[in-house]
């Protein structure tokens, strides 16, 4: 290889972000905000006063931050032996009774114990937020780790009771609460109204997020770039113009993110990784990304940190070179994200005494959200990304900072609207197997069902026990393994 090259690459290397630390200037890289996991809506910096200090439990902590009257419904799911049993509410008293509970729960003892058969789902629904506690008999896991919890029989056993006294479907304000039949929880009180049955008229649809975000103009302060992003979201970019990188996130929940590096690499040899970690000054952390593949190159993105990237397929290539993965990613923090990764990576080989050999990677481009919702954004986030626009000066500026670069800026600007068709193309032509296996255990795991409206042939999710309320002939239940659940859902459905 000639010298220059060799130059050159060490000059992207040094400006590349690296995902857990940063060489060059004000690094950014997904995933970064601290605190959140799956089961968190929101990342509360200080735990409350009364919060044990050795854990955050961010999830509670913004609970407290509600006021009841806000909480629209609560729905539960409980697991046994004998299967799953669901309830739903939207009863003042009911809700000021679960919420009471669940404020009063603490964290106890870390634990690594995994308990089957014995589970229990809350998802608290305030407005377009949703707040969603689960439990493994009484232990829960947080973005610290897994915790027994203090206090819990009392919520369990409201809710066992609630279900018993009323069967599994859902109970509304205005029916009658006999607080003698199903006593309150020991810091509560309160009670739970009859059930009833509906038909097609007592149906209620509430859209999802993903429906109701609209796209807004964004430009680039400098004016390097501009792009539409949901409105309400964040733009960061840093690094300089070889290793540039936009980052675009919803500040509620930070895993739906749209990511775009220009430039990034890594080191083949891992102890050549280490001495660059040690004495190059290249931040917390060096790339180590012994494939030069794309799979190989998001997989040292996110492992040299800690975290994990899982292929579940390869959906070919995009026509600029480089694959299309759908997968899943774990970073540092432990928070987990789906969503498709693309990018053209190839090997520079580099041999003086150690192996310098470097996998880069250029165009490295994501888009993800949480795993359990996936299928309903990508079509936002993809229209994002693909709307993109880097002005004639940032390339300008790009060639001039890296010559090698300038053969490849033009080619590179020129393709980089017709990523979309690309992108979704290949998105179009997966099996759809996996897709549907994973759409089927989120459902399960966070205790909904599938429904398609047989008049219009959109999709939707309810609380399981839905169909056993419904008398009506509009909806049926999704049948499973059904391509449906490749389709995005239109929203939540409910009963008056």
């Amino acid at each position: 290889m000639k010298t220059n090259s060799v130059c050159r690459m060490m000059v992207c290397l040094s400006g590349c972000a690296l995902l857990f630390g940063a060489c060059g200037r004000n690094a950014v890289a997904p995933s970064s905000t601290a605190g959140s996991s799956l089961t968190e809506n929101t990342a509360i910096s200080a735990l409350s006063s009364t919060q044990s200090a050795a854990a955050s439990w961010a999830l509670q902590n913004t609970l407290m931050k509600l006021d009841t009257e806000e909480i629209d419904g609560i729905d539960f799911t409980v697991g046994t032996e004998g299967g799953l049993e669901s309830g739903t509410t939207s009863n003042a008293e009911e809700i000021r009774n679960i919420y009471d509970a669940l404020c009063d729960l603490r964290l106890g003892t870390p634990t690594t114990m995994a308990v089957e058969d014995d589970s229990l789902f809350i998802r608290v629904r305030a407005g377009e937020k949703e707040y969603s506690f689960r439990f493994e008999h009484n232990i829960t896991e947080t973005a610290d780790g897994r915790f027994e919890v203090e206090n819990f029989s009392p919520l369990k056993r409201y809710i066992l009771d609630l279900l018993e006294a009323y069967g599994d479907w859902g109970r509304a304000d205005s029916e009658p609460v006999d607080q003698s039949i199903v006593p309150a929880p020991d810091n509560a009180s309160g009670g739970r109204s009859a059930g009833k049955t509906a038909a097609d008229k007592d149906v209620v649809i509430r859209p999802t997020e993903a429906q109701n975000v609209r796209l807004v103009s964004y430009s680039q302060p400098q004016g390097e770039f501009s792009m539409k992003i949901p409105e309400g979201w964040n733009v960061q970019n840093s690094g300089d113009y070889v290793s540039y990188r936009i980052l675009v996130s919803d500040p509620a929940q930070p895993m739906r993110q749209i990511f775009i590096m220009l430039c990034g690499a890594g080191y083949q040899d891992r102890s050549v990784a280490n001495m660059a970690q040690r004495y190059m000054t290249m931040g917390d952390s060096s790339y180590y990304m012994p494939v030069a593949t794309t799979e190989g190159w998001w997989d040292g993105f996110f492992s040299t940190g800690g975290g994990s990237f899982t292929v579940h397929e390869n959906l070919g290539k995009t026509g600029i070179g480089g694959d299309l993965l759908h997968a899943t990613a774990t970073d540092a923090s432990g928070n987990s994200s789906e969503g498709l990764f693309t990018g053209v990576v190839y090997s520079i080989d580099i041999y003086t005494g150690m192996n310098f050999s470097m996998t880069v990677g250029e165009a490295m481009q994501c888009i993800t959200a949480d795993p359990y919702e996936f299928t309903d954004w990508e079509p936002v986030l993809l229209e994002s990304l693909c709307s993109i626009s880097f002005s004639d000066a940032f390339w300008q500026n790009r060639a001039a900072n890296w010559q090698q670069i300038m053969n490849n800026a033009s080619y590179i600007s020129s393709t980089w609207n017709n990523i979309s068709n690309m992108v979704m193309n290949s998105y179009e032509r997966r099996s759809g197997s996996q897709d549907i296996m994973m759409q089927e255990w989120s459902d399960a795991k966070l205790g909904y069902e599938r429904i398609v409206d047989t008049q219009t042939g959109e999709t939707y999710k309810a609380s399981i026990g839905f169909m056993d309320a419904y008398t009506g002939t509009r909806y049926k239940k999704v049948e499973q393994g059904s391509g449906l659940y490749n389709q995005a859902v239109s929203g939540y459905i409910d009963l008056k």
